[in-house]
């Protein structure tokens, strides 16, 4: 069930301006699933935290975290150097293959795009051209997408043990 192919990387949803446009519906029509983004709006109680501390947003966050990974790794029982912080999962997404710089990648799918397109975009220039190799693991619907652990050994021979994976609940609403 793997499948290797050139790579044709659509951008990920949550442009609902764009789409507004293109459709001719007001943007408050639409709802938009492809972000992590309530359709029901802030929590109250989230506006109320927001409203009660905003004369303590005067500085920036620590740009390194300490205090988030230290409290992190204690409640975790790990060490705080293991712990990386980010501005959301999407600059996580970007920073994995940069640090890891793979040249065969495993990805299954169906699945969030942006893999693939963290892959493409810190794909080394310099390395030669073809280099770079993004397989992807199709999970079926009649299986009710989840992975056949035989197959996904079999596929994940030879890659840098660098693959993307998210929930099966995710796919579930992928399919209906």
């Amino acid at each position: 069930m793997k499948q290797s192919r050139q790579s044709s990387v659509s951008i990920h949803g949550g442009n609902i301006y764009e789409a507004a446009l293109e459709l001719g519906i007001p943007e408050n029509a639409i709802i938009d699933f492809s972000a992590s983004i309530n359709p029901l709006g802030i929590a109250d109680n989230v506006k109320n935290v927001i409203r009660d501390e905003l004369d303590s947003l005067v500085h920036y966050p620590d740009p390194d975290t300490q205090l988030l990974r230290q409290f992190l790794a204690k409640h975790h029982g790990i060490e705080s150097d293991s712990i990386i912080c980010g501005n959301g999962s999407t600059e996580l997404i970007y920073l994995l293959p940069r640090a890891l710089k793979p040249e065969k990648v495993l990805i299954t799918a169906p699945t969030f795009s942006e893999y693939e397109r963290a892959c493409l975009l810190n794909y080394e220039p310099c390395l030669p051209a073809g280099r770079l190799q993004i397989t992807n693991y199709e999970l079926q619907q009649k299986d009710n997408f989840r992975i056949r652990p035989d197959e996904f050994i079999e596929a994940m021979q030879g890659c840098e043990m660098t693959f993307f994976m998210q929930s099966q609940q995710s796919y579930r609403q992928c399919s209906k």
